[in-house]
């Protein structure tokens, strides 16, 4: 069953932002935010709180067992204590080394590839793609120092969760890995036109399109750049609504060496900017057009798609 539900306490361990070894602490369901994909992801408070890790927050872990839009796309079961049984049982054979050594976890195998896979590596496959998903997700997050709190929420934390014991004899144990951030109160920009009114549309997707903007100068490529992973936080002073992105883990980034040519023609080749643009102005219905901003026009003359498309 699910641990993940309102009312549940979770016991985790923590390394603070700043710093320092890992500690235990216990935290309390307080909201689910459903369904789960990659990640799971929920708004907790700490009992006892603590003035270190100021609240509200929100934890994500990446739990290949619940993560249900994920193993839903890759075609795996709902998650069951047979298979992870059987996970754990193909962790502790002879053949997991040769398994690890022959597979790339950053590229996901054909259907005909894995129909061929045990229980066993298709359980060890995955969590080690989500491993890497997480891997790249505090990457993004260092990159992001001081846009935290501004257009991405605060990382207050790294977290491990022990994954509950399964009463069987010999087996190890197994964990995940996780964050505790910011909690950004408010709704998915793909929702704007339910609960903001037209005259201030074109101002918060402007917002948006300059975290795009900021990604750039921080060499991050975002390739789940969409609405629904834009969250909008309404003001209590009747400002402007602030928006803030709140996924990376699929990310990709310039490393040194690589040339300004060829990181604006995979900026110009993802165009974040477009991809959510593109969107709202099918979900605004009229109300709202999207016009690229210089940045981007700029980069599509320097890179033109083929034929035109």
């Amino acid at each position: 069953r699910c641990p993940y539900r309102v009312g549940n306490r979770l016991s985790l361990f923590v390394a603070p932002r700043i710093g320092g070894p890992y500690e235990p602490i216990r935290c309390e369901i307080t909201r689910v935010f459903q369904p789960f994909f990659r990640a799971c992801e929920m708004a907790v408070c700490l009992v006892p709180p603590s003035p270190r890790l100021p609240g509200p927050l929100t934890l994500k872990l990446f739990d290949r067992r619940f993560a249900y839009g994920f193993r839903q796309r890759y075609s795996l079961p709902y998650w069951t204590q047979d298979i992870e049984i059987q996970y754990r049982e193909f962790l502790q054979s002879a053949d997991r080394p040769d398994f690890d050594r022959t597979h790339d976890y950053f590229h996901v195998p054909s259907e005909a590839t894995r129909q061929e896979w045990t229980v066993g590596q298709h359980e060890t496959f995955f969590h080690r793609v989500m491993s890497n998903n997480f891997c790249v997700e505090d990457e993004a997050y260092k990159r992001l120092g001081n846009m935290q709190g501004r257009h991405v929420p605060i990382k207050w934390g790294v977290v491990t969760m022990e994954l509950e014991p399964l009463g069987t004899p010999g087996l190890s144990n197994a964990r995940c890995g996780g964050f505790l951030l910011q909690h950004i109160q408010g709704f998915p920009l793909e929702r704007l036109g339910d609960y903001i009114r037209p005259n201030l549309w074109e101002g918060i997707c402007r917002d948006a399109y300059d975290i795009v903007h900021n990604l750039y100068t921080r060499g991050i490529i975002n390739f789940e750049c969409r609405p629904e992973y834009l969250r909008v936080r309404p003001d209590d002073d009747g400002a402007t609504p602030k928006v803030f992105m709140v996924d990376f883990s699929t990310c990709s980034f310039r490393r040194s060496g690589m040339s300004d040519n060829e990181w604006r023609r995979r900026k110009a080749d993802v165009n974040e900017e477009g991809a959510i643009g593109s969107v709202m102005e099918l979900l605004l219905q009229g109300g709202y057009q999207y016009r690229p901003s210089q940045m981007y026009l700029t980069l599509a003359a320097e890179f033109p798609l083929p034929n035109g498309i």
